[in-house]
């Protein structure tokens, strides 16, 4: 980023420097923290820098165990069930 984009930074406190015509952060910065909404300055921030957000998951189509085969159901589990046992 050009030196022109520092008064973001300065915006969420996070200190630079100049150096050969781009910005440099000078320490290591957590912007957010997991579960934490994201304001305006932090989300434009984080799209100058090309950083965008994403969440992965999996989808469970079979289960298998020992030779057998079930459905993804079997792992419908609560918490409760767990202590009961």
């Amino acid at each position: 980023l050009g030196p022109e984009k520092t008064s973001f930074f300065q915006a969420l406190g996070i200190t630079t420097k100049i150096s050969r015509g781009t910005i440099e952060i000078l320490s290591d910065v957590q912007l957010i923290k997991n579960g934490d909404k994201v304001g305006a300055s932090e989300a434009t921030l984080l799209n100058m820098l090309n950083i965008s957000p994403f969440s992965y998951g999996l989808i469970i189509q079979q289960v298998y165990d020992n030779g057998s085969i079930y459905s993804p159901e079997v792992l419908d589990i609560t918490e409760e069930a767990l202590h009961v046992r």
